[in-house]
């Protein structure tokens, strides 16, 4: 099941996980897990980022706890090996192209495996302290919060 809302400016996509029917065995497995697209999930979003090949705007609400994610193709990674040597962010999640559904088939895919289970998940929203803030220091990125634009939380 999923929902969208607009939460202080930024689209959340709300899933109930599992998607399959639950049942006295599996009723301790529900959780709510909210998407969190910190610039916006609208279609010319969605499109940006497709483009780009690389989402980096997505925070993982599952339950009360909260978890970076950055989701690239093999084309972005490409670009981002060749500008260093290496290339690395924690919750890296590696996709065929940036869509919304092989994004979220992802979430599930890895919330079933029990991906999220090996992060340590922030408590708080982590807006303005993330992994990607420090790798890309000094470069003008996506990360960069101090301007607010038409998709980007003030």
């Amino acid at each position: 099941m999923e929902l969208i809302k607009l939460v202080e400016h930024r689209a959340v996509s709300v899933r109930i996980w599992p998607s399959f029917p639950v049942s006295e065995e599996n009723a301790h497995t529900i959780m709510e897990v909210n998407v969190h697209f910190l610039n916006g999930n609208s279609p010319a979003m969605q499109q940006y980022y497709a483009h780009k090949n690389y989402r980096d705007d997505v925070i993982i609400q599952i339950n009360k706890l909260f978890y970076e994610v950055y989701f690239y193709t093999e084309a972005s990674m490409d670009k981002e090996i060749g500008e260093k040597g290496f290339f690395s962010l924690p919750g890296l999640i590696m996709l065929n192209e940036i869509n919304n559904n092989e994004i979220y088939s992802a979430i599930d895919g890895l919330i079933e495996l029990g991906y999220f289970d090996c992060f340590k998940g922030k408590t708080e929203f982590p807006i303005k302290n993330r992994f990607a803030d420090k790798w890309y220091e000094g470069e003008e990125h996506s990360f960069d919060f101090k301007e607010s634009g038409p998709h980007r939380p003030i």
